[in-house]
């Protein structure tokens, strides 16, 4: 937000500026004096130039807020990547426990059949 109240700015003074030299330009002009039009020219191009470090000042400020901005995602989306990776390996910890615990229910009840087979057997003889 500060870097577009920034550039509002720089544009707004970068028109006032030009501006005020066509201005003084023109004046200056109509009244034929040639040393006053020669030094609205300069301060037509001192505006400009001063315009031109504060364009450029903006625009380093809009690069290094970028800079800052993509940094911070960086190390958000890192963050949320280690979670997710953790998660992931919790996970898989608790699907190879389940699967323990599958295989061993599973062995159970067959036992439990080979015995209840046995005992059915027996009633049998």
């Amino acid at each position: 937000m500060e870097l577009t109240i920034n550039i509002f700015v720089l544009v707004g003074a970068m028109v006032a500026l030009v501006g005020l030299g066509l201005v003084l330009s023109a004046l200056l002009s109509r009244s034929g004096v040639r040393s006053a039009k020669t030094r609205a020219q300069e301060i037509l191009a001192e505006a400009e130039r001063n315009a031109e470090r504060t364009k450029q000042k903006v625009i380093l400020q809009a690069k290094e807020e970028w800079f800052k901005i993509r940094d911070e995602q960086e190390s958000r989306l890192k963050a949320r990547q280690r979670k997710v990776e953790q998660i992931e390996r919790e996970l898989l910890q608790t699907e190879k426990k389940l699967i323990r615990r599958e295989n061993e229910i599973n062995a159970q009840e067959s036992r439990l059949k080979q015995r209840e087979r046995a005992l059915l057997e027996q009633r049998e003889d």
